[in-house]
């Protein structure tokens, strides 16, 4: 699945509804480690348009020690 049919799907629009509804400053931590990695790369494609948006920012993100994000913490903004 290309990012625009990613874009195009209810899924994808009941994230970033959910995500919008959050309270201002509530904090929140995808440990993209532990899910499918197809289900990592769409959450990391949907975070990467809340940030785009305004609607969140990264404040935290671990990683592996061979170079990958394990987790990222956001704060919605």
């Amino acid at each position: 699945m290309t990012r625009e049919q990613l874009r195009i799907t209810t899924d994808y629009a009941e994230a970033m509804d959910k995500i919008r509804k959050y309270t201002k400053g509530f904090q929140f931590t995808l440990y993209y480690s532990e899910i499918p990695k197809a289900k990592a790369n769409a959450l990391k494609i949907l975070m990467n348009d809340c940030i785009k948006c305004g609607l969140v920012e990264s404040i935290s993100i671990g990683i592996t020690i061979q170079g990958d994000i394990a987790d990222e913490t956001f704060r919605k903004l």
